[in-house]
C-alpha cells in the first residue's frame, strides 16, 4: 500500500433503529459508483474488506 496514490474508506454510522441490510445497498451502489469514475479515468480500483 506504500505506492497508492490513494486510499478511500467507506464508513457510516447507522442509528440504532435502522437496520443494517436497508443502508448497506445503498454503501455498496457509492462504493461502485466510486469503482466506475476511476475506471473512467484509467485508474486501477479493488474492493477489501474487513
Amino acid at each position: 500500500m506504500a505506492k497508492i496514490p490513494a486510499l478511500v474508506a467507506v464508513c457510516y454510522e447507522l442509528p440504532e433503529r435502522m437496520r443494517h441490510e436497508l443502508v448497506l445497498g445503498s454503501v455498496w451502489a457509492a462504493i461502485e459508483n466510486l469503482l466506475l469514475a476511476a475506471t473512467a479515468e484509467g485508474l486501477g480500483s479493488c474492493i477489501y474488506t474487513l
